[in-house]
Protein backbone atom coordinates (compact mmCIF):
# COMPACT_ATOMS: atom_id res chain seq x y z
CA UNK A 1 0.00 0.00 0.00
CA UNK A 2 2.97 2.53 1.11
CA UNK A 3 4.73 2.05 -2.68
CA UNK A 4 1.44 1.97 -4.26
CA UNK A 5 0.51 5.56 -2.81
CA UNK A 6 4.34 6.70 -2.99
CA UNK A 7 3.81 6.05 -7.11
CA UNK A 8 0.67 7.93 -7.08
CA UNK A 9 2.27 10.53 -5.29
CA UNK A 10 5.48 10.81 -7.55
CA UNK A 11 2.72 10.50 -10.42
CA UNK A 12 0.95 13.38 -9.56
CA UNK A 13 4.22 15.42 -9.10
CA UNK A 14 4.98 16.56 -12.27
CA UNK A 15 8.23 18.55 -12.99
CA UNK A 16 8.20 21.26 -16.45
CA UNK A 17 10.52 19.77 -18.71
CA UNK A 18 13.66 22.06 -20.52
CA UNK A 19 12.48 21.26 -23.68
CA UNK A 20 8.84 21.82 -22.96
CA UNK A 21 9.28 25.56 -22.37
CA UNK A 22 6.64 27.98 -23.83
CA UNK A 23 7.01 30.07 -26.42
CA UNK A 24 7.57 32.90 -24.33
CA UNK A 25 10.48 31.89 -22.90
CA UNK A 26 11.85 30.24 -25.50
CA UNK A 27 10.91 33.64 -27.52
CA UNK A 28 10.46 36.62 -24.68
CA UNK A 29 11.00 39.55 -27.46
CA UNK A 30 8.66 39.51 -29.59
CA UNK A 31 9.20 41.56 -32.82
CA UNK A 32 6.37 44.27 -31.63
CA UNK A 33 8.29 45.10 -29.08
CA UNK A 34 11.82 45.35 -29.62
CA UNK A 35 13.25 48.08 -31.57
CA UNK A 36 13.61 48.40 -35.34
CA UNK A 37 17.69 48.15 -34.94
CA UNK A 38 18.12 46.95 -38.85
CA UNK A 39 19.82 50.43 -40.30
CA UNK A 40 18.77 51.36 -43.12
CA UNK A 41 20.61 53.54 -46.23
CA UNK A 42 22.13 55.90 -44.13
CA UNK A 43 21.36 59.32 -46.53
CA UNK A 44 24.55 62.25 -46.27
CA UNK A 45 22.81 64.71 -43.55
CA UNK A 46 24.27 68.42 -43.36
CA UNK A 47 26.29 69.35 -40.54
CA UNK A 48 23.56 71.39 -38.32
CA UNK A 49 22.29 71.48 -35.05
CA UNK A 50 18.88 69.66 -36.03
CA UNK A 51 20.60 66.81 -37.39
CA UNK A 52 22.60 66.44 -34.19
CA UNK A 53 19.41 66.72 -32.08
CA UNK A 54 18.24 64.02 -34.17
CA UNK A 55 20.66 61.52 -33.48
CA UNK A 56 20.71 62.49 -29.81
CA UNK A 57 16.95 61.57 -29.77
CA UNK A 58 16.79 58.50 -31.88
CA UNK A 59 20.03 57.20 -29.13
CA UNK A 60 17.34 58.21 -25.84
CA UNK A 61 14.40 56.80 -27.65
CA UNK A 62 16.86 53.42 -28.47
CA UNK A 63 17.73 53.18 -25.01
CA UNK A 64 14.47 53.76 -23.27
CA UNK A 65 13.27 50.90 -25.67
CA UNK A 66 15.88 48.66 -24.22
CA UNK A 67 15.43 49.51 -20.80
CA UNK A 68 12.17 48.24 -20.97
CA UNK A 69 12.91 44.97 -22.87
CA UNK A 70 14.96 44.35 -20.07
CA UNK A 71 11.98 45.47 -17.44
CA UNK A 72 9.84 43.19 -19.55
CA UNK A 73 12.14 40.30 -19.82
CA UNK A 74 12.57 40.67 -15.82
CA UNK A 75 8.83 40.60 -14.88
CA UNK A 76 8.38 37.85 -17.31
CA UNK A 77 11.39 36.02 -15.40
CA UNK A 78 9.72 36.79 -12.16
CA UNK A 79 6.57 35.37 -13.36
CA UNK A 80 7.87 32.18 -14.43
CA UNK A 81 9.97 32.05 -11.36
CA UNK A 82 6.57 32.42 -9.11
CA UNK A 83 4.85 29.95 -11.40
CA UNK A 84 7.40 27.22 -10.69
CA UNK A 85 7.24 27.76 -6.88
CA UNK A 86 3.22 27.80 -6.94
CA UNK A 87 3.55 24.31 -8.50
CA UNK A 88 6.43 23.27 -6.34
CA UNK A 89 3.81 24.57 -3.18
CA UNK A 90 1.22 22.56 -5.31
CA UNK A 91 3.55 19.83 -5.35
CA UNK A 92 4.38 19.74 -1.62
CA UNK A 93 0.37 19.99 -0.22
CA UNK A 94 -0.38 16.86 -2.48
CA UNK A 95 2.75 15.11 -0.96
CA UNK A 96 1.62 16.08 2.71
CA UNK A 97 -1.91 15.20 1.65
CA UNK A 98 -0.54 11.82 0.11
CA UNK A 99 1.62 11.40 4.09
CA UNK A 100 -1.76 11.89 5.90
CA UNK A 101 -3.73 9.23 3.74
CA UNK A 102 -0.99 7.07 4.51
CA UNK A 103 -0.90 7.94 8.18
CA UNK A 104 -5.33 7.01 8.58
CA UNK A 105 -4.26 4.35 6.53
CA UNK A 106 -1.24 3.05 9.03
CA UNK A 107 -4.19 3.80 12.11
CA UNK A 108 -6.52 2.05 10.25
CA UNK A 109 -4.11 -1.37 10.44
CA UNK A 110 -3.09 -0.65 13.72
CA UNK A 111 -7.08 -0.57 15.14
CA UNK A 112 -7.25 -3.67 12.68
CA UNK A 113 -4.38 -5.11 14.46
CA UNK A 114 -5.66 -4.42 17.58
CA UNK A 115 -9.08 -5.99 17.10
CA UNK A 116 -7.30 -9.22 15.75
CA UNK A 117 -5.09 -9.21 19.30
CA UNK A 118 -8.54 -8.93 20.61
CA UNK A 119 -9.05 -11.84 19.28
CA UNK A 120 -6.42 -13.81 19.77
CA UNK A 121 -6.66 -13.23 23.95
CA UNK A 122 -6.27 -17.02 23.94
CA UNK A 123 -3.05 -17.05 22.69
CA UNK A 124 -0.19 -16.97 24.80
CA UNK A 125 1.76 -13.72 26.13
CA UNK A 126 4.87 -14.42 24.27
CA UNK A 127 3.71 -15.54 21.33
CA UNK A 128 1.13 -11.87 21.52
CA UNK A 129 4.31 -10.04 21.81
CA UNK A 130 6.20 -11.63 19.39
CA UNK A 131 3.59 -10.68 16.82
CA UNK A 132 3.00 -7.04 17.78
CA UNK A 133 7.14 -6.58 17.95
CA UNK A 134 6.75 -8.30 14.19
CA UNK A 135 4.03 -6.22 12.90
CA UNK A 136 5.53 -3.31 14.30
CA UNK A 137 9.03 -4.17 12.54
CA UNK A 138 7.06 -4.62 9.32
CA UNK A 139 5.48 -1.35 9.63
CA UNK A 140 8.55 0.58 10.54
CA UNK A 141 10.46 -1.14 7.62
CA UNK A 142 7.40 -0.12 5.39
CA UNK A 143 7.49 3.26 6.90
CA UNK A 144 11.60 3.65 6.35
CA UNK A 145 10.60 2.54 2.74
CA UNK A 146 7.75 4.59 1.87
CA UNK A 147 10.08 8.06 3.30
CA UNK A 148 12.86 6.92 1.51
CA UNK A 149 11.36 6.49 -1.55
CA UNK A 150 9.52 9.78 -1.18
CA UNK A 151 12.88 12.04 -0.36
CA UNK A 152 14.48 10.26 -3.64
CA UNK A 153 11.91 11.31 -5.24
CA UNK A 154 11.56 14.66 -4.15
CA UNK A 155 15.32 14.90 -4.27
CA UNK A 156 15.11 14.04 -7.68
CA UNK A 157 12.24 16.45 -8.85
CA UNK A 158 14.15 19.13 -7.33
CA UNK A 159 17.03 18.56 -9.05
CA UNK A 160 15.40 18.04 -12.41
CA UNK A 161 13.39 21.12 -11.72
CA UNK A 162 16.85 23.19 -10.59
CA UNK A 163 17.99 22.09 -13.48
CA UNK A 164 15.73 22.86 -15.85
CA UNK A 165 16.03 26.18 -14.50
CA UNK A 166 19.45 26.69 -14.71
CA UNK A 167 18.88 25.28 -18.24
CA UNK A 168 16.37 27.98 -19.32
CA UNK A 169 18.25 30.69 -17.66
CA UNK A 170 21.31 30.53 -18.90
CA UNK A 171 19.56 30.09 -22.75
CA UNK A 172 17.41 33.76 -21.41
CA UNK A 173 21.04 35.27 -20.61
CA UNK A 174 22.67 33.86 -23.80
CA UNK A 175 20.37 35.16 -26.13
CA UNK A 176 20.05 38.78 -24.36
CA UNK A 177 23.62 38.90 -25.13
CA UNK A 178 23.44 38.17 -28.33
CA UNK A 179 20.97 40.46 -29.14
CA UNK A 180 22.83 42.99 -27.27
CA UNK A 181 25.62 42.63 -28.68
CA UNK A 182 23.80 42.53 -32.41
CA UNK A 183 22.34 46.07 -31.06
CA UNK A 184 25.56 47.57 -30.24
CA UNK A 185 27.40 46.53 -33.18
CA UNK A 186 24.46 47.67 -35.54
CA UNK A 187 24.63 51.01 -33.18
CA UNK A 188 27.87 51.28 -33.68
CA UNK A 189 28.10 50.71 -37.32
CA UNK A 190 25.02 53.37 -38.12
CA UNK A 191 27.25 55.92 -35.15
CA UNK A 192 30.28 55.46 -37.86
CA UNK A 193 28.28 56.05 -40.61
CA UNK A 194 27.07 58.89 -40.01
CA UNK A 195 30.02 60.16 -38.36
CA UNK A 196 31.95 59.53 -41.89
CA UNK A 197 28.64 61.49 -43.47
CA UNK A 198 29.31 64.47 -41.05
CA UNK A 199 33.03 64.85 -41.82
CA UNK A 200 32.60 64.55 -45.28
CA UNK A 201 29.61 66.81 -45.28
CA UNK A 202 32.15 69.65 -43.13
CA UNK A 203 35.56 68.98 -45.71
CA UNK A 204 32.96 69.48 -48.49
CA UNK A 205 31.61 73.19 -46.74
CA UNK A 206 34.83 73.98 -45.57
CA UNK A 207 36.06 73.46 -49.16
CA UNK A 208 33.16 75.20 -50.39
CA UNK A 209 33.44 78.11 -48.04
CA UNK A 210 37.63 78.88 -49.17
CA UNK A 211 35.97 78.83 -52.79
CA UNK A 212 33.55 81.53 -52.12
CA UNK A 213 36.29 82.97 -50.03
CA UNK A 214 38.24 83.21 -52.53
CA UNK A 215 35.89 84.45 -55.50
CA UNK A 216 34.68 86.74 -53.00
CA UNK A 217 38.36 88.46 -52.73
CA UNK A 218 38.98 88.36 -56.08
CA UNK A 219 35.80 90.32 -56.54
CA UNK A 220 36.80 93.00 -53.97
CA UNK A 221 39.78 93.28 -55.52
CA UNK A 222 37.86 94.34 -59.19
CA UNK A 223 35.77 96.15 -57.07
CA UNK A 224 38.53 97.91 -55.58
CA UNK A 225 40.53 98.55 -59.02
CA UNK A 226 37.58 100.03 -60.60
CA UNK A 227 36.84 101.92 -57.78
CA UNK A 228 40.18 103.34 -57.83
CA UNK A 229 39.78 103.66 -61.61
CA UNK A 230 36.21 105.87 -61.16
CA UNK A 231 37.95 108.22 -58.14
CA UNK A 232 40.89 109.00 -60.34
CA UNK A 233 38.28 109.79 -63.17
CA UNK A 234 35.90 111.48 -61.05
CA UNK A 235 39.19 114.08 -59.51
CA UNK A 236 40.35 114.24 -63.33
CA UNK A 237 36.90 115.68 -64.09
CA UNK A 238 37.16 118.01 -60.85
CA UNK A 239 40.32 119.07 -61.83
CA UNK A 240 39.14 120.13 -65.05
CA UNK A 241 35.72 121.77 -64.06
CA UNK A 242 37.83 123.80 -61.50
CA UNK A 243 40.52 124.91 -64.13
CA UNK A 244 37.19 125.77 -66.36
CA UNK A 245 35.79 127.59 -63.30
CA UNK A 246 38.68 129.15 -62.71
CA UNK A 247 39.00 130.23 -66.42
CA UNK A 248 35.59 132.08 -66.07
CA UNK A 249 35.57 133.70 -62.86
CA UNK A 250 39.03 135.31 -64.32
CA UNK A 251 36.89 136.39 -67.21
CA UNK A 252 34.27 137.57 -65.05
CA UNK A 253 36.77 138.98 -62.85
CA UNK A 254 38.29 141.22 -65.81
CA UNK A 255 35.02 142.08 -66.92
CA UNK A 256 34.02 143.44 -63.35
CA UNK A 257 37.15 145.26 -63.14
CA UNK A 258 36.39 147.23 -66.25
CA UNK A 259 32.99 147.92 -65.55
CA UNK A 260 33.93 149.25 -62.11
CA UNK A 261 36.43 151.65 -63.65
CA UNK A 262 34.53 152.58 -66.68
CA UNK A 263 31.57 153.54 -63.96
CA UNK A 264 34.45 155.08 -61.38
CA UNK A 265 36.07 156.58 -64.04
CA UNK A 266 34.29 157.21 -66.50
CA UNK A 267 34.44 156.81 -70.26
CA UNK A 268 37.49 159.09 -70.83
CA UNK A 269 40.14 158.34 -68.78
CA UNK A 270 42.61 160.86 -70.17
CA UNK A 271 40.22 164.13 -69.81
CA UNK A 272 40.18 162.74 -65.98
CA UNK A 273 43.72 162.48 -65.90
CA UNK A 274 44.12 166.35 -67.39
CA UNK A 275 41.43 167.45 -65.22
CA UNK A 276 43.57 166.13 -61.95
CA UNK A 277 46.91 167.71 -62.85
CA UNK A 278 45.62 170.51 -63.90
CA UNK A 279 43.96 171.15 -60.59
CA UNK A 280 46.51 169.86 -58.44
CA UNK A 281 44.55 167.69 -55.97
CA UNK A 282 45.20 164.32 -56.71
CA UNK A 283 46.90 161.69 -59.62
CA UNK A 284 44.53 159.34 -61.38
CA UNK A 285 45.45 155.93 -61.41
CA UNK A 286 46.76 154.65 -65.00
CA UNK A 287 44.53 153.57 -67.22
CA UNK A 288 46.40 150.14 -68.21
CA UNK A 289 44.95 146.81 -66.30
CA UNK A 290 46.61 144.47 -64.45
CA UNK A 291 47.90 141.60 -66.52
CA UNK A 292 45.73 138.17 -66.63
CA UNK A 293 48.83 136.95 -65.39
CA UNK A 294 49.31 138.88 -62.05
CA UNK A 295 45.34 138.73 -61.85
CA UNK A 296 45.05 134.80 -61.59
CA UNK A 297 48.34 134.63 -59.77
CA UNK A 298 46.81 134.21 -55.91
CA UNK A 299 43.93 132.14 -57.37
CA UNK A 300 46.39 130.15 -58.77
CA UNK A 301 48.53 129.26 -56.52
CA UNK A 302 45.26 128.69 -53.72
CA UNK A 303 43.31 126.69 -56.06
CA UNK A 304 44.84 125.43 -59.34
CA UNK A 305 47.50 123.30 -58.08
CA UNK A 306 48.50 120.44 -60.02
CA UNK A 307 46.75 116.99 -59.70
CA UNK A 308 48.67 114.54 -57.75
CA UNK A 309 47.69 110.71 -58.37
CA UNK A 310 48.21 110.74 -54.58
CA UNK A 311 44.73 112.24 -53.92
CA UNK A 312 43.17 109.54 -55.38
CA UNK A 313 42.25 108.11 -51.82
CA UNK A 314 40.83 110.95 -50.63
CA UNK A 315 37.12 111.00 -49.73
CA UNK A 316 34.22 112.95 -51.99
CA UNK A 317 34.03 115.93 -48.81
CA UNK A 318 37.16 116.54 -49.24
CA UNK A 319 37.05 116.92 -53.06
CA UNK A 320 34.24 119.02 -52.46
CA UNK A 321 36.01 121.41 -49.91
CA UNK A 322 38.49 121.73 -52.21
CA UNK A 323 36.28 122.75 -55.27
CA UNK A 324 34.78 125.68 -52.96
CA UNK A 325 37.73 127.06 -51.74
CA UNK A 326 38.33 129.16 -54.99
CA UNK A 327 35.20 130.73 -55.11
CA UNK A 328 36.20 132.20 -51.43
CA UNK A 329 39.71 133.08 -52.26
CA UNK A 330 38.57 134.64 -55.68
CA UNK A 331 36.01 136.83 -53.86
CA UNK A 332 38.71 137.98 -51.28
CA UNK A 333 41.42 138.86 -53.42
CA UNK A 334 39.34 140.35 -56.72
CA UNK A 335 39.98 143.81 -55.09
CA UNK A 336 43.53 143.08 -53.55
CA UNK A 337 44.33 142.04 -57.19
CA UNK A 338 42.83 145.12 -59.14
CA UNK A 339 44.52 147.44 -56.92
CA UNK A 340 47.81 146.09 -55.98
CA UNK A 341 49.24 146.57 -59.33
CA UNK A 342 48.37 150.36 -59.65
CA UNK A 343 51.68 152.86 -60.35
CA UNK A 344 50.37 155.03 -57.34
CA UNK A 345 52.62 154.52 -53.64
CA UNK A 346 49.91 153.39 -51.14
CA UNK A 347 52.37 153.51 -47.98
CA UNK A 348 52.40 157.91 -48.23
CA UNK A 349 48.78 159.06 -47.20
CA UNK A 350 48.58 162.73 -46.96
CA UNK A 351 47.14 164.60 -44.12
CA UNK A 352 44.10 165.38 -46.39
CA UNK A 353 43.26 161.88 -46.53
CA UNK A 354 42.26 161.77 -43.03
CA UNK A 355 38.59 163.14 -42.87
CA UNK A 356 38.22 160.50 -46.33
CA UNK A 357 39.82 157.39 -44.25
CA UNK A 358 37.32 158.69 -41.28
CA UNK A 359 34.47 158.59 -43.87
CA UNK A 360 35.42 155.28 -45.33
CA UNK A 361 35.64 153.67 -41.93
CA UNK A 362 32.64 155.35 -40.67
CA UNK A 363 30.30 154.21 -43.78
CA UNK A 364 31.91 150.35 -43.11
CA UNK A 365 30.79 150.61 -39.41
CA UNK A 366 27.23 151.68 -40.63
CA UNK A 367 26.88 148.86 -42.77
CA UNK A 368 28.76 146.28 -40.18
CA UNK A 369 25.85 147.96 -37.53
CA UNK A 370 23.00 146.64 -39.80
CA UNK A 371 24.50 143.54 -40.92
CA UNK A 372 27.36 142.09 -38.07
CA UNK A 373 28.95 139.69 -40.59
CA UNK A 374 29.54 141.96 -43.41
CA UNK A 375 33.75 142.66 -43.43
CA UNK A 376 35.73 145.44 -45.27
CA UNK A 377 36.55 143.28 -48.47
CA UNK A 378 33.04 142.17 -48.93
CA UNK A 379 32.38 146.06 -48.53
CA UNK A 380 35.00 146.63 -51.23
CA UNK A 381 34.14 143.85 -53.36
CA UNK A 382 30.20 144.75 -53.51
CA UNK A 383 30.51 147.25 -56.70
CA UNK A 384 27.05 149.24 -55.55
CA UNK A 385 27.97 150.00 -52.26
CA UNK A 386 31.61 151.36 -53.66
CA UNK A 387 29.40 153.53 -56.01
CA UNK A 388 27.09 154.41 -53.34
CA UNK A 389 30.47 155.45 -51.17
CA UNK A 390 31.92 157.33 -53.72
CA UNK A 391 28.74 159.67 -54.67
CA UNK A 392 27.86 159.85 -50.84
CA UNK A 393 31.60 160.87 -50.24
CA UNK A 394 32.02 162.95 -53.15
CA UNK A 395 28.91 164.98 -51.88
CA UNK A 396 29.53 165.44 -48.65
CA UNK A 397 33.14 165.74 -48.81
CA UNK A 398 33.81 167.55 -51.85
CA UNK A 399 36.49 165.83 -52.79
CA UNK A 400 37.46 163.68 -56.05
CA UNK A 401 35.99 159.88 -55.92
CA UNK A 402 40.01 159.37 -56.84
CA UNK A 403 40.91 159.94 -53.56
CA UNK A 404 38.01 158.25 -52.16
CA UNK A 405 39.67 155.14 -54.64
CA UNK A 406 43.33 155.77 -53.03
CA UNK A 407 41.99 154.99 -49.67
CA UNK A 408 40.42 151.77 -50.55
CA UNK A 409 43.30 151.26 -52.63
CA UNK A 410 45.45 151.58 -48.89
CA UNK A 411 42.11 149.93 -46.99
CA UNK A 412 42.13 146.56 -49.40
CA UNK A 413 46.21 146.30 -49.24
CA UNK A 414 46.51 146.50 -45.50
CA UNK A 415 43.62 144.07 -45.23
CA UNK A 416 45.33 142.07 -48.09
CA UNK A 417 48.49 141.77 -46.12
CA UNK A 418 47.07 141.02 -42.61
CA UNK A 419 44.99 138.40 -44.49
Amino acid sequence: MGQGAAAAASAQFSIVEPGSTTTARQKPHSDTGRPNCRPGPTPIVSLNATACRQAQQDQQQWMRQLRQTQVHQQQQAEAQRQQARACFSQQVDQLRHTHRQQLQQMQQQLRQSLSLHTQTLSLTTADWLQAVYQQRQAMQTDQQQQLTQFRQSLAHQMQTWLQAMRTTHQVLAQQQREQLQAEVALRQASMESTLQSFQANRQQMATQQQRDLHAFCQNLQVQVQQLQVATLQHLEDLQNQRQVSATQLHEQLTQYTQQLRQQVWGEDHLQIQENGQASGGFSAPPAAAASPADDLSPFSASALSPFSPSEAGSTSAAATTQTEEPEVSVQTLTVATDFSSEDTPIAQVSESEDPILDFVLRFIEELQANDPSMTMLQVIGNRDLVRDLLAKGAGELEVDPSEILAVLRQLVSTASIHA
